[in-house]
């Protein structure tokens, strides 16, 4: 695989909140021994200690954070333990739970994880700044290192009041952002769960998202540069969809800049709504209407290419500072995606190259078949070539990427694009 896409060799570590310890330890239980014909064997789980979340699996799972039989914060749980009878108690608010170790050194390293992990506090490494913003599942805050001082972004979710559905969303993103290791994939670098909220420490891109940086009034945008701003993403979504994972929500506002100055790195932000291919297709309705490829819209399997199209109509707005699918309504801008034919207006995209005119061609494209992956668009001249140097029409290079809920764009969960479809 070519290096640029192959991102690092191994997971991201944790700065703080390291995975404690695994391993299997025997539930507490009553065990009668006054009849040598019956022998009342002890339960074995396989635990987990993960920051300050602890899981408990009744056998070794293959797959990370799936199939756990319960999970608890110990963030201000009480541990207790009794070395002598070799007991070891968790108590939150509205669980209990207690285990037996079979010798005193598999206590002393149960009762050390267990103790250290509930002692844990963000605010202990963490200072809180300003906020940067706010999302679906909560608020992103600007915070600074307390020893070194170094600036990061943390994602603050409130466990109130969030449906089966989108605990399983939050749940989905944060198994993604441990498995993921790219330059070109906003990195997490520390986790932290309480009782109440739960807190995603995640690199910091002072450019913020590309929407933003590509209306500063000083910036110029050639097709040298949307060449190499969009090599950026597709090197991230090679390297996801190599670890069978689609993104579903390409956008401008999940595109993060390390700087409003050129040249700055591109990457690919907000697993919120990806999720893992498996062994098959995928068929939920997820993702921004303006950028939802047609395969979702029309409710079919899809599969990693619904990204390269989402990336496709980026690339659109970028050239052209229009989208290809538009209308007033999202009812409408889906059945303009269904219909699937937009048009390149020859005064605007008279200024752009025939090699930017067939990217986008080759990536907005009905037939899926048909349609580049993200490695064989990397090879595609507008990007190998790094498109060209000429500077895009003044007229259109502020471009009109604007906030989503403007554009009644937001975010749509599983079956709110089937009304009136």
């Amino acid at each position: 695989m070519n290096p640029e896409i192959q991102g690092e060799s191994s997971l991201p570590d944790m700065r703080y909140s390291n995975n404690v310890k695994t391993g299997f330890l025997p539930k507490k239980g009553n065990v009668f021994t006054n009849n040598p014909l019956f022998t009342i064997h002890k339960k074995h789980r396989y635990l987990e200690i993960d920051g300050s979340t602890l899981r408990c699996y009744r056998k070794k799972d293959t797959q990370p954070h799936s199939h756990f039989e319960w999970e608890i914060g110990l963030q201000n749980a009480s541990i207790n333990g009794n070395r002598i009878r070799l007991e070891i108690s968790i108590r939150a608010w509205d669980f209990h739970e207690e285990f037996a170790p079979e010798t005193e050194e598999e206590f002393d390293e149960w009762f050390k994880a267990l103790k250290d992990a509930s002692e844990k506090s963000i605010k202990d490494y963490y200072a809180f700044a300003r906020a940067l913003g706010e999302g679906h599942f909560g608020k992103v805050l600007l915070a600074r290192d307390r020893r070194t001082k170094d600036k990061f972004a943390v994602k603050v979710i409130s466990k109130d009041n969030h449906e089966l559905r989108s605990q399983t969303l939050i749940q989905r993103e944060l198994a993604i952002l441990k498995l993921v290791n790219h330059h070109n994939i906003v990195r997490l670098y520390d986790l932290f769960d309480t009782p109440e909220k739960l807190y995603f420490v995640l690199e910091y891109m002072p450019g913020g998202a590309l929407y933003e940086v590509l209306k500063v009034k000083d910036f110029e945008l050639s097709e040298e540069r949307a060449s190499l701003i969009i090599k950026d993403i597709l090197q991230g979504l090679a390297y996801l969809h190599s670890k069978g994972i689609v993104h579903r929500d390409v956008k401008p506002e999940n595109i993060l800049t390390t700087s409003k100055e050129w040249p700055f790195t591109s990457k690919l932000s907000d697993f919120g709504l990806s999720n893992f291919l498996g062994t098959g297709a995928l068929q939920s309705k997820v993702g921004t209407p303006y950028f939802c490829a047609r395969e979702v819209v029309t409710n079919e399997t899809y599969g990693t290419k619904a990204d390269l199209w989402s990336l496709g109509v980026v690339t659109y707005e970028m050239l052209s500072g229009r989208k290809p699918f538009e209308g007033k309504h999202t009812k409408s801008v889906l059945y303009a995606i269904l219909d699937g034919r937009y048009h390149f207006p020859h005064e605007i995209w008279q200024y752009i190259s025939p090699e930017a005119r067939d990217f986008v061609s080759k990536l907005i494209c009905i037939d899926v078949n048909r349609r580049m992956s993200a490695e064989e668009a990397l090879n595609h001249p507008w990007i190998a070539n790094r498109g060209g140097q000429a500077a895009i029409n003044p007229e259109t290079q502020q471009l009109q990427i604007q906030n989503q809920d403007a554009h009644q764009g937001h975010t749509r969960q599983p079956d709110d694009m089937d009304e009136g479809i």
